[in-house]
């Protein structure tokens, strides 16, 4: 249990760190008195927000499990999606095999691999986490006028 807390504030901080890379204030939220916390990572910035927990997947597994995903994380990622209206919502997960590149798993990629009863999703489906923020950020730099076309 040591080795995965050591891994997780790591990973975290990570993430953090990449995030005011792509110019997002972000903040890491710490587990309350219960032990609970319904994600690990507010990020905002001028144009967008996202609620993120962080995973971290061990060397020999090529895939996030979705039971690791808590039934608080559920409820809240949905509430943060329809009753926040907050679209990017989901987790980066660190693979030991390539901590380099994280990738994103987004709460509605997860939603659509549940509902096929898919179990898991596999490093070589996640796109990487930086990639979507440059994606992200570029769009909010492109003239109105291409936004719109």
């Amino acid at each position: 249990m040591a080795i995965q807390n050591k891994n997780g504030q790591r990973d975290e901080d990570l993430a953090c760190k990449i995030f005011k890379r792509y110019g997002y204030w972000s903040h890491n939220i710490k587990k309350g008195a219960d032990g609970g916390q319904p994600c690990d990572i507010v990020a905002i910035n001028k144009s967008t927000s996202f609620l993120v927990d962080v995973k971290n997947v061990r060397k020999e597994e090529a895939s996030f499990t979705f039971s690791r995903i808590e039934p608080n994380q559920k409820s809240s990622f949905d509430y943060a999606k329809n009753g926040c209206g907050i679209k990017n919502v989901g987790f980066v997960i660190f693979f030991e095999r390539d901590m380099l590149n994280p990738r994103w798993l987004s709460y509605d990629q997860f939603l659509s691999m549940d509902s096929r009863k898919e179990k898991s999703a596999n490093i070589s489906i996640l796109p990487l986490f930086e990639t979507i923020l440059k994606k992200i950020d570029s769009f909010w730099k492109m003239p109105i006028d291409k936004i719109y076309k």
